[in-house]
C-alpha cells in the first residue's frame, strides 16, 4: 500500500527543497536549485486559488499561470507577476562556493590509546 505521510514528506523535499519554496505573509517565493543528477524537475502549485506549473531546470525556472488573477511571486528575492499571458522565464544564478570546513577550537577529537576492539568479535 501507500504511505500518505512518506509521499507527503518526499513531496515536501522536492517543493520546499529543490523548488525552494516559501510562503511569508501571504507572498510566495521560490529560490531553486538542481543537483548535478538531476536536469529538470516540474510540478503544479496551488496558492489562494490559484494554479501555477513551475519547471525548473539547472540554468532557468518558468512559472506558468493555468488558472486564477495575476499573481505575484519572487524568484531568488526579485519580484515577478505570473499572468494568464504566458509563462514567465527567470535564470538561476550561481552556486556561491562552500567554505571549507574546520573543527571548532578545542573541539577536535581526541585519539584512542591503543587498537580500536572490533565489536563484532566481542560476542
Amino acid at each position: 500500500g501507500l504511505h500518505l505521510a512518506a509521499l507527503a514528506g518526499g513531496w515536501m523535499a522536492v517543493i520546499a527543497g529543490l523548488g525552494g519554496a516559501r510562503q511569508h505573509d501571504g507572498r510566495l517565493s521560490f529560490a531553486p536549485r538542481l543537483p548535478e543528477p538531476l536536469r529538470r524537475i516540474a510540478f503544479p502549485f496551488s496558492f489562494q486559488g490559484r494554479r501555477l506549473h513551475v519547471e525548473i531546470t539547472r540554468d532557468a525556472a518558468t512559472y506558468e499561470l493555468r488558472s486564477g488573477p495575476p499573481l505575484e511571486i519572487e524568484h531568488w528575492g526579485a519580484a515577478l507577476t505570473v499572468g494568464r499571458a504566458g509563462s514567465v522565464a527567470r535564470t538561476i544564478p550561481p552556486a556561491l562556493p562552500v567554505p571549507e570546513l574546520h573543527q571548532p577550537p578545542g573541539r577536535a577529537p581526541s585519539r584512542r590509546s591503543g587498537p580500536t576492539p572490533n565489536r563484532l568479535d566481542a560476542r
